[in-house]
């Protein structure tokens, strides 16, 4: 999300939109930002968009990245943050997690675990709605992939092919491994075609949401 919060400003054009994307936190961490903004904002619809990330304090005690129990904590805190949303007024909009591969291969059945239990966790509510959009614009057939045939005038078309996703780590948009955080803050130094299709792809999910 963080990557791709310019190409959402842009397709949202005039609409007002807070986009809250800190690199590396968990659900629980936006949750005083939320209780804070819904006190202060009357928001239309909340998005969510989390792959479960377990490195800060508020989640780490949980249990280990890909285990049951971070998962089921995980599910937990999007229920407390769809809660806050809900009670101030607004409808929530969930998206779901991405595929990963290269390095991070392994924790992709962890995510499409963490899909299901959310699902199950709002199964009966109407204030609350999933999309696949933007996970299917970057992976089509539902698996991670690090390239996908180009879309009309993509910048970094090579051969009728794109690159969408980092292959070293396989998290990321940025076709270049970033070095660190902070290069991940500072964004992505070459095009990225796949940040820019997941952002058009969340802003029609809102679109049809609202």
């Amino acid at each position: 999300l963080y990557e791709a919060r310019g190409p959402i400003r842009s397709a949202l054009g005039r609409a007002r939109v807070l986009i809250h994307a800190v690199p590396g936190t968990a659900a629980c961490d936006l949750l005083p930002w939320l209780r804070e903004e819904t006190s202060k904002v009357r928001a239309r619809l909340v998005v969510i968009e989390t792959m479960g990330n377990v490195f800060t304090g508020c989640i780490r005690a949980a249990g280990p990245s890909g285990s049951d129990a971070a998962r089921r904590q995980t599910v937990r805190d999007v229920v407390s943050l769809a809660d806050v949303a809900t009670s101030a007024g607004a409808r929530v909009l969930i998206v779901e997690p991405l595929p990963v591969g290269g390095l991070s291969a392994t924790g992709d059945a962890w995510l499409t675990a963490l899909t299901d239990d959310m699902r199950r966790a709002f199964a009966g509510r109407s204030d609350v709605q999933f999309t696949d959009r933007p996970r299917r614009s970057v992976a089509p057939d539902g698996r991670f992939v690090t390239s996908l045939p180009c879309a009309g005038s993509e910048t970094g078309c090579v051969e009728g092919r794109v690159a969408v996703r980092d292959p070293y780590f396989g998290v990321h948009f940025c076709p270049r491994p970033y070095a660190d955080d902070a290069a991940i803050r500072r964004g992505c130094p070459t095009p990225s075609p796949g940040a820019q299709r997941f952002g058009q792809a969340l802003v029609a999910a809102v679109v049809a949401a609202r």
